[in-house]
């Protein structure tokens, strides 16, 4: 192979790498801030529970389903 041919498909692989990595990386972060709203809807949740609040209310306010409030309750 040519070395324009072997430095042009050197820079194919290198951008290659580079729109994956950035791909990756924002996949990360919206992973990383859907778990964290999660983590923050149970911690609601769960000071929700030990003030009293209703299942059904605090079911609406987390946006947590009411089988997960149940759940929650009897930990």
């Amino acid at each position: 192979m040519c070395k324009a041919l072997e430095e042009y498909t050197q820079e194919c692989i290198e951008k290659g790498e580079r729109r994956g990595e950035r791909k990756g990386i924002i996949k990360g972060e919206q992973r990383g801030y859907s778990k964290g709203l999660t983590n923050k809807a149970y911690e609601i949740a769960q000071n929700m529970l030990s003030k009293g609040c209703q299942h059904n209310f605090i079911a609406d306010m987390t946006g947590l389903s009411l089988d997960t409030v149940l759940k929650l309750s009897n930990h």
